[in-house]
């Protein structure tokens, strides 16, 4: 008789056991999809936030030489575009 009691003792304890080690696997693998959507979320921000800063550069750099153009430009020594090819009017001098 003392031999079934321990036996269903252990067997109640064993069942308990098993149970609160499915309820931890359980609250594990939620734990886990969080972390996974929180990092997903992270790096998409990190994307955005280099697409940001790579554009911002983009367009500081095209200001900077719109800037440096429209400068030369309007230097009072510019003599406008000059090209490779010989005026034939300057050929006649």
């Amino acid at each position: 008789m003392y031999q079934r009691i321990v036996i269903k003792r252990f067997q109640t304890a064993s069942k308990a056991t098993q149970e609160n080690f499915e309820t931890l696997a359980t609250d594990l693998r939620k734990r886990a999809l969080e972390v996974k959507k929180q990092d997903e979320g992270l790096r998409k921000r990190e994307l955005e936030v280099k697409e940001r800063k790579q554009q911002q550069v983009l367009k500081r750099s095209q200001r900077a030489l719109k800037g440096s153009v429209s400068y030369t430009m309007l230097r009072p020594d510019f003599k406008g575009m000059t090209s490779v090819v010989p005026d034939s009017s300057k050929a006649d001098l």
